[in-house]
């Protein structure tokens, strides 16, 4: 178990690893978390899946998975923090390495600004050169400018952007999308008459018999 003490002003936090039983702890500061996201940032977020069966499911495989980590900052018998993390391969089209997510990361306002947050990176980052991580990768929302300034503060680079639009309202403009109706065969080819490609076959031949005559290098003014 990761004990670290942290002093907070007149509070004394502890960072460690969560444990199964606190699962309602943990779902409750991800339904906070999902708030400001919601208000801020995607009105499309849903807060309370957190603390649905989905939510609490999810929670417990992070809570449970031997290869991940799950962090939290507790100051006394409240939880004011948390980090989750988990180990994945990379992507197929990328060279192969050991990389690492971390999925979730929160401090409760009241609690931000007092190291708690630089806590946990700290242990996150020793969790991940003793798991051998190669790649860390992390998610921001885009109007985050915050959470992305701090990132990048930490070492994070840019590397993939993902865009999201809504379906646009039909055009009133309509495109024919039929397709073209074949060429008829030329009456010439079938009474022996060579055919554009056997032009461009007799033609080539006749070339490089010139090129043969002007010599080795075949260079033709």
């Amino acid at each position: 178990m990761l004990n670290t003490p942290q002093s907070g002003g007149k509070h004394f936090v502890i960072i460690r690893r969560a444990h199964q039983s606190e699962l309602e702890k943990v779902c409750e500061l991800n339904k906070y978390l999902n708030g400001l996201n919601h208000q801020k940032f995607d009105p499309t977020i849903m807060p309370e899946w957190s603390t649905s069966a989905e939510g609490r499911q999810y929670f417990t495989d992070r809570l449970t998975d031997p290869l991940g980590l799950f962090l939290v900052a507790v100051d006394v018998d409240r939880f004011v923090g948390y980090l989750n993390a988990n180990i994945f391969e990379g992507e197929n089209y990328r060279i192969p390495a050991k990389c690492a997510e971390l999925e979730n990361m929160m401090v409760i306002p009241e609690f931000q600004h007092k190291g708690i947050g630089s806590k946990l990176i700290e242990v996150f980052f020793n969790w991940c050169r003793d798991q051998g991580i190669v790649r860390i990768k992390v998610s921001v929302y885009c109007k985050n400018t915050d959470a992305i300034a701090y990132y990048k503060h930490l070492g994070f680079q840019d590397y993939y952007m993902t865009l999201e639009m809504p379906t646009p309202p039909a055009s009133d403009i309509t495109i024919s999308a039929e397709t073209p109706a074949p060429l008829p065969p030329r009456e010439d080819t079938a009474a022996g008459v060579p055919s554009p490609r056997e032009e461009a076959v007799a033609d080539a031949h006749s070339t490089a018999q010139g090129a043969d005559e002007a010599g080795q290098d075949g260079v033709f003014k």
